[in-house]
């Protein structure tokens, strides 16, 4: 529940009282303006159903979810959505062409009951990207899905067996009574709300009944049976939500599965398609009349004539049924698996149109329409000069009605922002701007493979795509990593590791510097004012922290930004290098802050001769003691102590293939005191880690299946440890996160 600022009725009081019937009138009129002014800043107000469709839709690719979009943010990432999809653009037919691309994404979507959200979690291979000409999955990819989300509801069901069959006459009750209701979502949802809260309290009365029955209806079996009850619904709250999603999960997948491989001759052809690619608006609500003035200041008009405007809705909606009357029947959907196919291509239409559209956004010359108050809110005059945002929007309306009595309302002003502003602000409340860019304008997406490209080490790796657009790399020429250790220094290591278990078992000689958080420090390091300089703002790196808090959620261990510095120094933007260190101890030496315990993280662009291909490249936490590091260096360890990656690794960056911030969560691991997964090969000491199985290569790309030592389990390829790609990355091991804290412990004297 949102509250809005109150509303003061002492202005409006001494009007009402003042005994003229005109003043009190007017003072009435004012205070509803007044509230349907607040009202309309804690919605989200669309000026057609085209609009709020569209923005629907394009939020959903860009966060892939709405549950991706921050609660305390919804409303106004949304309003923003819906404001650039106002902005009268609608002689540009690229912007039209986008507008109806989107919302026959989201018609197909909705006629197959699948959403974006699903089908983004699907880890489907082939290339979804616009430029592909087959955007449709491979069918062996579909496979590996639905066993995935089967085994996962199979091992959660026994857990949720019993809450969920005593609430399965709610979730079937509810979903007929939303079915029974009109058709407009608040009718659907007060319908569920309303049956469900009676039948969860009759439900779960009757099992208080029967347990007190079964406790000899005493004081105390009243009090056991309340308890009961009361833990077995949190219970159930507990689990509901995460079971509710590998279920659809589930149902997706298995859609999916069957659209794929079904013959060609099943998909509907695109005549029969039509009707399901558009979106019918809901009838006019009966109960909600509109006056003139509110039609004028929310109705922008499209200039394509089939745009279903607010005003053609009101013209051409039809009558409401008479109570008693039948009601018609709805038309009945086809079979999902007739439309698997052009969903999918729908969805690379979409994207692609909409990467195109934000190309041409992220300028801040583009103005774009907003609300009167996401204008002040968001883009205002750097001289505090605001007017200036509320010059007249052509097709747009500043509307302001006098009421009887001579007061001025101005219900829903007509302002600007930057279009670069407008990307900036989605893309710090978790948009995935660049997922959106790299799929939908040809560039290198994250890519999945399947089984069948699991390949050699001397096989190439192709991003999936056709003719010249194939991108081929090679895996020698990727160097993700300079943090490299010799199996004789990992003796060395491992020997003195043990050596000060024992000796703090003994006699610990300082107790340990406890911390919740590991306190990080942030330094940038840029070339000029631009993102390819590297200059990275504020929301940037607080976007890489939370990342990584999210991939080191498993381990436990949580980082906390205390400290940012901005430096502009060509020669340590390209210079810096882990193996002629003169340019990177200059830059530690001047920007290193804290102790042993401070991970100080630098961003820098990696341009010599010897680190061009360089994505990081980190210090271990026994270097502090100069143990296991034959690596020259002129400084000592805590100021060499720390982490130094390619800028353009972060999260949303432009760096192929490694662009979700897992760059970061690598190189952080070595300063931890863990190794790549496969250190020491086969035979060797290895990385430390019982449950790693042990690899004598690198992973590039995501080769799943690869067993580079035979017998021992594949390889970790999905390890943060390893070389494959950021999409492919996603897990620490227990006995990993164990290892981190044991080696922070011992060399950092820090206990996270």
């Amino acid at each position: 529940i949102e509250y809005g600022p109150p509303i003061r009725l002492s202005e409006f009081k001494q009007r009402f009282l003042s005994g003229s019937d005109t003043e009190a009138r007017a003072a009435v009129k004012a205070l509803t303006h007044a509230i349907e002014k607040a009202m309309i800043e804690l919605t989200v107000n669309a000026p057609n159903w085209e609009v709020l469709l569209a923005a629907r839709t394009a939020r959903d690719l860009l966060f892939e979810s709405w549950r991706n979009v921050p609660l305390d943010s919804f409303k106004d990432v949304y309003q923003t959505l819906v404001d650039v999809f106002s902005t009268p653009w609608d002689s540009d037919s690229e912007f039209v062409a986008l507008k109806r691309s989107l919302i026959t994404y989201y018609s197909l979507l909705k006629t197959t009951h699948l959403t974006n959200g699903e089908l983004a979690n699907l880890p489907l291979s082939q290339s979804r990207k616009a430029s592909s000409e087959s955007p449709v999955p491979s069918r062996l990819s579909t496979i590996l899905p639905l066993l995935r989300e089967s085994i996962a509801v199979l091992i959660r069901l026994p857990l949720f067996l019993v809450p969920l069959m005593i609430n399965l006459p709610i979730y079937w009750t509810t979903r007929w009574a939303g079915e029974k209701a009109s058709v407009d979502e608040e009718s659907i949802a007060q319908s569920k709300v309303v049956v469900g809260l009676i039948l969860f309290i009759a439900i779960h009365g009757f099992w208080f009944w029967i347990i007190w029955m079964c406790l000899a209806v005493t004081p105390i079996g009243a009090l056991i049976a309340g308890a009961s009850v009361w833990g077995l619904a949190t219970y159930h709250q507990k689990l509901i939500d995460d079971n509710y999603l590998r279920a659809k999960r589930l149902l997706s997948a298995y859609r999916v599965l069957v659209g794929v491989w079904g013959p060609q001759r099943w998909d509907l052809s695109l005549s029969a398609l039509t009707q399901y690619t558009t979106t019918q608006p809901p009838p006019e609500n009966p109960f909600l009349k509109l006056p003139e003035s509110v039609k004028n200041a929310l109705v922008r008009s499209s200039s394509s004539p089939t745009a279903p405007t607010l005003a053609s809705i009101d013209a051409a909606a039809p009558t409401p049924t008479p109570m008693g009357a039948p009601k018609v029947k709805r038309s009945q959907r086809p079979p999902s698996r007739k439309l698997i196919r052009h969903l999918f291509r729908a969805r690379a239409d979409a994207i692609r149109r909409l990467a195109a559209f934000i190309r041409k956004l992220d300028d801040p010359s583009v103005r774009v329409c907003a609300s009167g108050f996401m204008a002040r809110s968001f883009n205002p005059d750097p001289n505090g000069v605001r007017e200036s945002l509320f010059d007249k929007v052509p097709g747009g309306t500043n509307a302001i009605e006098t009421v009887q009595g001579g007061v001025e309302t101005e219900l829903n002003p007509t302002g600007w922002r930057s279009g670069k502003e407008v990307i900036t602000y989605l893309r710090l409340k978790g948009a995935k701007v660049g997922k959106v860019l790299r799929e939908g304008e040809g560039g290198e997406q994250a890519v999945q493979w399947d089984a069948v490209a699991a390949m050699g080490s001397e096989a190439e790796l192709s991003s999936p795509g056709s003719g010249d657009e194939q991108v081929r790399i090679k895996q020698e020429e990727v160097e993700k990593c300079a943090t490299e250790i010799s199996d004789d220094e990992v003796a060395r290591v491992e020997k003195e590791s043990a050596t000060r278990k024992q000796l703090l078992l003994k006699a610990p000689d300082e107790d340990p510097t406890a911390r919740s958080n590991v306190s990080v420090a942030w330094h940038v390091i840029y070339k000029n004012e631009t993102f390819e300089g590297g200059l990275l703002q504020d929301w940037m790196v607080n976007a890489s922290i939370g990342a990584m808090n999210d991939h080191y959620a498993q381990t436990g261990i949580h980082f906390q930004l205390d400290h940012v510095d901005y430096t502009l120094n060509e020669t340590w933007f390209i210079g810096a290098d882990p193996v002629y260190k003169a340019v990177q101890n200059d830059m530690k030496q001047a920007l290193r802050v804290g102790d042993s315990a401070t991970l100080n993280i630098y961003t820098v662009g990696f341009g010599t001769r010897t680190n061009n291909d360089l994505l990081g490249y980190s210090t271990f936490p026994w270097w502090l003691v100069n143990i296991g590091n034959t690596t020259a260096n002129t400084i000592n360890g805590t100021i060499d102590d720390g982490v130094v990656i390619v800028y353009s690794s972060i999260p949303d960056g432009t760096e192929p293939h490694y662009n979700e911030g897992k760059t970061l969560t690598h190189e952080v691991g070595h300063w931890l005191g863990l190794y790549h997964p496969f250190q020491g090969g086969c035979t060797g000491y290895g990385d430390g880690v019982m449950d790693t199985p042990p690899q004598v290569k690198a992973a590039y790309g995501c080769p799943i299946g690869q067993d580079s030592c035979y017998g021992d389990g594949v390889d970790n390829i999905h390890n943060f440890m390893d070389y494959s790609y950021d999409a492919c990355l996603f897990e620490f091991t227990a006995g990993q996160a164990q290892r981190a804290r044991e080696q922070t412990f011992l060399f950092r004297n820090l206990t996270i």
